[in-house]
């Protein structure tokens, strides 16, 4: 009898130790990080590396929308987060930035923005960046759409485990992120100072003899490309999607993004006309909440595609394919259809700033 009323005070013990560490290693923790983190985040944060470290991916936009909650939030494809430079755009907005773009966003996924965002925050704004991939990719795309929930849902299991390495990033005196794509001003300063006919030069080679470039691939991968583009008949993501906007008073611009030289010359028709329909269904579901930019009187350049990865250029191939010397080595990096550079990237958001100062106004008041 003894034994037995020993081996349940035991029991009790253990069971409570069990629950005081579960407490401590589990409970608290968490409760710690969503009362605190946030401040921490915010107030630590270094805004010149952060936003530096959107520009070409995707993962550090979406994984801090939570602490960021931007007033003004960009989503779109990875065409979207190589043609913003969000440091300049903040810069020059007293409203919040944030992003969470997608690689190989369509309007499918439009429901997974939804989805992820909705119980975060809501934003004044959202920026989708358009592009000939973005609609009309038709129903058979949803391998993609599932690999993007995956991701966001990932991404929001993964947050206690990112707050503890910012976390230890701070106490090691580091910035919290590594900018995949660094700005390197020689790079900037060659693209700068080089006539554009030397790009063009370098391009029409690339060209004539199909070589494979960076993001699609050859011009005749761009070709292809744009003639399996699908006219729109389908609008359930867009449909919940505009329930959204209405739902919670949110204002919707689309917005064109610039395509290189060698796309303009293509037959985008197919892509027009989405974009016609597009514009047409927002306007009529959104109404006064949605705004239409087609950037038409920004001039895209082939030195805004070259050196995409602004890492590990040789100038002197660059100059070899030029005087034909050269056109066997692996110059995939040196150019890229649809990304543009660090350099494109500031001067198109630049312009798209410039162009745009009344979209903001009553909200920078």
């Amino acid at each position: 009898m003894f034994n037995i009323l020993k081996e349940k005070i035991y029991n009790k013990k253990f069971n409570i130790i069990l629950l005081i560490l579960i407490i401590i290693f589990g409970v608290i923790p968490l409760v710690a990080k969503k009362i605190y983190f946030k401040n921490f985040f915010i107030n630590n944060l270094n805004k010149e590396n952060y936003f530096n470290a959107l520009y070409g991916t995707s993962d550090i936009g979406c994984s801090t929308l939570n602490y960021v909650k931007p007033d003004i939030l960009f989503i779109g494809d990875s065409m979207g987060y190589r043609a913003w430079d969000l440091n300049l755009f903040r810069k020059n907005s007293n409203l919040s930035v944030g992003a969470c773009f997608l690689p190989s966003f369509t309007q499918h996924s439009l429901i997974e923005i939804i989805n992820f965002i909705e119980n975060k925050f809501t934003p004044k704004f959202i920026i989708l960046s358009n592009n000939y991939r973005i609609f009309g990719l038709g129903p058979d795309n949803f391998e993609i759409v599932n690999r993007h929930k995956k991701f966001l849902t990932e991404t929001d299991q993964s947050q206690y485990e990112q707050a503890f390495k910012l976390l230890f990033k701070k106490i090691r005196g580091k910035d919290f992120y590594k900018i995949s794509l660094p700005i390197e001003d020689k790079i900037q300063n060659y693209i700068k100072n080089t006539n554009d006919k030397s790009f063009d030069k370098f391009v029409e080679i690339i060209i004539k003899k199909n070589i494979e470039t960076s993001g699609i691939g050859t011009i005749k991968d761009a070709e292809l490309a744009l003639k399996e583009i699908r006219i729109i008949n389908e609008y359930k993501s867009l449909k919940v999607f505009c329930d959204y906007i209405n739902k919670n008073n949110i204002n919707l611009i689309l917005t064109d993004l610039p395509f290189s030289p060698p796309l303009n010359k293509l037959d985008l028709s197919k892509y027009f006309l989405n974009n016609k329909l597009v514009k047409n269904y927002f306007e009529k579901c959104i109404l006064k909440k949605f705004k239409y930019k087609n950037n038409d009187n920004f001039y895209p350049k082939n030195k805004h595609f070259v050196f995409t990865d602004f890492r590990n250029i040789d100038f002197n191939i660059f100059e070899e394919v030029l005087t034909g010397k050269m056109i066997d080595k692996n110059i995939i990096s040196y150019y890229d259809f649809d990304h543009m550079n660090r350099f494109g990237a500031k001067e198109f958001t630049n312009y798209w700033i410039n162009s745009s100062e009344n979209i903001f106004k009553n909200e920078n008041k």
